[in-house]
């Protein structure tokens, strides 16, 4: 494991060295994710804010999301729960409704042990996998949202994303509310 945000060595040219021969990349919404897309490395996405806009793309991309605290009730949401809720989903709208939790330690370590085994031979998905991907997809090609591409110049969803959620992130957060 090299951690490049923290080291004083790194360097775009250190960067792109590391990203050429990693297994996988580790990254945020931010930062060098778009290098990783460019070289082909497998990417494990966490502390995603944004679950439409963040979905991973490729066959080989995992995510993982923050956590969405109601401030009103102190419970964290459901996945389901998020995805029916615009301000949660979109990350719009009252923000003041809403915070927004990093994964934990251990959900970090269980992602990238995941991910380690994924990019050896990856696994079928979960039916929770399954059942995110569908609601995902069928958000995107809903009328509300190929309206909003079309705003943008599309005439059609620009790419099927192929990647998933982390199996252990669904099968924990799809329907069971955590304590908090």
């Amino acid at each position: 494991v090299v951690d490049l945000a923290t080291s004083p060595l790194s360097d775009e040219w250190v960067e792109l060295w590391c990203l050429l021969r990693s297994e996988f990349f580790v990254a945020c919404q931010s930062g060098p994710y778009a290098l990783a897309i460019l070289t082909n490395t497998p990417v494990l996405m966490v502390n995603v804010a944004n679950p439409l806009a963040a979905y991973p793309h490729r066959r080989r991309d995992l995510y993982i999301l923050k956590h969405v605290i109601d401030r009103q009730s102190g419970l964290e949401m459901t996945l389901r729960e998020m995805l029916q809720d615009e301000a949660a989903l979109h990350r719009t709208g009252d923000l003041t409704r809403y915070s927004f939790v990093d994964n934990t330690s251990e959900e970090l370590v269980q992602a990238v042990m995941e991910m380690a085994e994924a990019v050896q031979a990856w696994p079928r998905a979960t039916p929770a996998q399954d059942e995110y991907a569908r609601a995902i997809r069928q958000i995107q090609t809903s009328a509300r949202s190929l309206a909003k591409l079309a705003y943008k110049g599309f005439t059609r969803a620009p790419f099927e994303r192929q990647g998933r959620i982390a199996a252990f992130f669904a099968d924990r957060h799809l329907d069971t509310q955590p304590r908090t």
